[in-house]
């Protein structure tokens, strides 16, 4: 059962209160009563559409749950899983480190993603750590410790490459440096 409750003693003066699935009670205050009716609304719709996350499993830090997320790895190859481990170790964890996890939204990963490609690295690498940390955040919306994962709205798309294939035996008569190194090693 949800309620709200005024209180003029104090300088947040409305009390939500909820109770979730777990059975415990849940409070906010709120200095206008719109915002507490507004914030119990979504809270008791949560509830009743099985989407509702306790809040308090979204304080976890990144890097508390990211050392148990590389403890429990699936099956990758050696040196995939030493690239993920070492993107984590060198760009999410300095980065993410001391955050709650339910801090981590859309807005921090695009602003890594955009501070990684002024910085520098080249788009793969950037995607490479949206990628990991997409994995990381998407074992903890698994775990229902976030609703859902901030990178999944972010584009970090691949670059347009050019066409590969062979090139034709015109074309290879047609470039200086190809066809000097094909008459040097046929001769």
């Amino acid at each position: 059962m949800a309620s709200i409750r005024k209180r003029p003693d104090r300088p947040k003066p409305w009390l939500a209160r909820y109770r979730g699935p777990d059975g415990r009670e849940r409070s906010r205050s709120f200095t206008r009563r719109v915002d507490a009716e507004r914030w119990l609304a979504t809270q008791t719709a949560d509830v009743a559409r099985g989407a509702w996350v306790d809040p308090a499993l979204g304080r976890e830090t990144f890097a508390q749950f990211a050392a148990r997320w590389s403890q429990a790895l699936p099956n990758l190859r050696p040196t995939t899983r030493e690239l993920n481990l070492g993107v984590l170790r060198l760009h999410l964890l300095p980065r993410f480190g001391d955050w709650p996890l339910a801090r981590i939204d859309v807005n921090a990963v695009k602003a890594m993603l955009a501070d990684d490609l002024t910085g520098g690295a080249s788009t793969s690498a950037a995607r490479r750590h949206v990628l990991v940390l997409s994995t990381i955040l998407a074992a903890a919306v698994d775990e229902g410790r976030i609703g859902r994962n901030p990178c999944s709205r972010v584009s970090c798309r691949p670059t347009a490459r050019g066409r590969c294939g062979f090139w034709s035996p015109a074309r290879c008569s047609r470039s200086p440096t190809r066809s000097s190194r094909t008459t040097a090693r046929l001769s």
